[in-house]
């Protein structure tokens, strides 16, 4: 089967592309269309606003990659991987600029004290995170079978914005807690990972038992250190910036 075009890449891209659309679709993409007057905190700071654009553009330049290597157009894929290396600075960049900002505009834009907790911990987890898996995935550009899965799993932690901070998901499914839904995309992502190795090779690719263990430790980590001391500490302290 491994000689058949592979486009789970493709089809999880497009996927991760439209849950960031819809997540921030009523306060960012379609703000102007969708009424969200009754929500707090709407007026989005200039940071918020380029970090918002940056994502944006990494999650449609990483749809475009996965088009192009399911294409076999691996040439136009080289060339677009330099634009790709800007945009993922300007993701970092800017996410340290709002991880840092996030505390002290948290209450008036409506979130609880647990949440800005929980969000302020993930933010300083996941920059550090998405910023090694994608230096790893450059570093194995060469390595199709490493590339792939890294930049797959780097897109996949920079997912918790989407799902956790959206006043929509969180308003279609309120039974399910933010960082839940967050874990039940990643495990799905994962397993669905897990089957296409075996279909595909015979076997779970070793590049997806790292990328497995890095999200397990990620969301360990987060939730330990959230509801800890610590994280409180490590709260009070960006808000007091």
């Amino acid at each position: 089967m491994a000689d058949k075009p592979d486009r789970f890449f493709l089809i999880v891209s497009l996927l991760l592309l439209t849950l960031v659309f819809i997540g921030f679709a009523p306060t960012f993409y379609l703000r102007g269309a969708i009424d969200v007057s009754h929500l707090p905190g709407l007026d989005i700071p200039g940071h918020v606003v380029a970090h918002g654009l940056f994502m944006t553009a990494w999650f449609v330049v990483f749809a475009v990659q996965t088009a192009l290597i399911a294409r076999g157009n691996n040439a136009r894929h080289r060339s677009v991987g330099v634009v790709g290396i800007v945009i993922a600075i300007g993701v970092v960049l800017t996410a340290m600029g709002v991880a840092v900002q996030f505390p002290a505009r948290a209450p008036a834009a409506g979130f609880a004290p647990g949440e800005t907790v929980f969000i302020a911990v993930a933010n300083t987890f996941i920059i550090p995170i998405f910023a090694g898996l994608f230096a790893a995935a450059i570093y194995f550009r060469r390595r199709p079978e490493i590339h792939k899965r890294l930049m797959l799993f780097a897109s996949l932690s920079m997912m918790a914005p989407a799902v956790t901070n959206s006043r929509l998901f969180g308003a279609l499914l309120q039974p399910i807690a933010p960082i839940d839904l967050f874990m039940l995309l990643a495990i799905g992502v994962l397993v669905a990972l897990i089957v296409h190795d075996v279909r595909r090779e015979r076997r779970v690719a070793a590049p997806t038992y790292v990328g497995l263990g890095i999200i397990v430790a990620m969301f360990a980590g987060i939730g330990g250190v959230a509801s800890s001391e610590i994280g409180a500490t490590y709260h009070d302290w960006l808000a007091s910036l």
